[in-house]
């Protein structure tokens, strides 16, 4: 299957495409257009999972005596930022040290 050729640029596109190479771009666009919406929900499901490792990964370097518990809740200080933290979890992140 040919790659489809795009205007120079590929104006209107996200800025992910930053990293890949203009003349790669069509093909990852192809791709992700001939993956299933199945195939698409799992890379999604999978990069959620790896983003959220490597958050912990850091949060353990940073805060390497909390707690599993601590853990999760600067977790959502990353996700969801401080305020939705300390509103639905009652939890303030600079209380902790951060």
């Amino acid at each position: 299957m040919a790659a489809r050729s795009y205007p120079d640029g590929m104006a209107g596109t996200p800025s992910w495409t930053s990293d890949t190479h203009p003349d790669l771009r069509p093909l990852v666009v192809d791709r992700w257009r001939a993956m299933t919406a199945t195939d698409r929900a799992e890379l999604v499901d999978r990069l959620s999972a790896d983003t959220c490792a490597l958050a912990l990964a850091g949060i353990r370097a940073r805060h390497p005596d909390a707690t599993p518990e601590e853990e999760q809740m600067y977790l959502r200080v990353v996700l969801h930022g401080p305020e939705v933290a300390r509103e639905a979890f009652g939890w303030d992140a600079a209380e902790r040290g951060r």
